[in-house]
Formats: structure tokens, C-alpha cells, sequence
């Protein structure tokens, strides 16, 4: 996995990793995504969230301040779906206590916005077959 840098805490863990280039952006750096893994101390889990950016520094602004802001946001991952990645591992992902799982998660958390909608689409539906 190609990281760019990490962090860690006694109850954290933040890695910043290069996404995958977007096919009809040849010259432009892919940009990165900043994941944080914590426990929740209101529920005692584990939790992630998600931020997207680009690769100036560590920048990895919320979406929502990032679509407002630059003229790449349309490479980005729309908010809604960035919440369904975040509930997916929360609910799917994390009570599996396994690594591949969580390799697979970042894996698919680094697709173009395209490719990201459509596993948060098959998520969404994975979550609401298993209520």
C-alpha cells in the first residue's frame, strides 16, 4: 500500500495514502486520502473517518469545505458516500476482527469517485439486507 505518511496514538491511528489516478487526469497527481482509525469512547469501538485531498502536504480537507473551495472537487467522493464507507466499516468491516478486511476497505477507500459511488451503492444495500 503506497503510504505517504502516518501517525499513531494509544487509541488512534491516522495514514495518509495516494488514491488512484483518475484515467482522464494523465500529468495530475493522484490525490490523497486521510484515514483515521479510533476507538470511540462512547461506544467503545472501532470507528473511521474519511477525508479527501490533495497532495499539498497533508492536506485532507472534509469534502464538503473542499467542493466549496477548489476547482478539482469534481474528483472527489460525494459526501453521502463517504458516510456510507464510514457506516459500512463500523458496521461490517470492523466486527470481522480481520486484516485482510480492513487491507481491502483502504483499498477500495483510494478508487476514483465513479468506482467509490458504486461500492458505497452495493454497501448501502449489503447494510440494509442485514437489518
Amino acid at each position: 500500500m503506497p503510504f505517504k505518511d502516518w501517525q499513531s496514538t494509544s487509541h488512534s491511528l491516522t495514514i495518509w495514502i495516494h488514491r488512484y489516478p483518475h484515467p482522464s487526469h494523465k500529468n495530475t497527481a493522484p490525490g490523497l486520502v486521510k484515514i483515521h482509525l479510533y476507538i470511540c469512547a462512547e461506544e467503545f469501538r472501532l470507528k473511521l473517518r474519511l477525508c479527501f485531498g490533495t497532495v499539498l502536504s497533508h492536506l485532507a480537507i472534509p469534502v464538503r469545505i473542499l467542493k466549496a473551495n477548489l476547482d478539482e472537487a469534481e474528483d472527489l467522493p460525494q459526501p453521502a458516500d463517504i458516510a456510507t464507507y464510514e457506516k459500512y466499516f463500523s458496521c461490517c468491516v470492523s466486527p470481522m476482527f480481520n486484516e485482510m478486511a480492513l487491507h481491502t476497505f483502504i483499498m477500495l477507500c483510494r478508487m476514483i469517485p465513479t468506482v467509490f459511488s458504486a461500492f458505497a451503492n452495493m454497501m448501502m444495500a449489503e447494510m440494509v439486507s442485514r437489518k
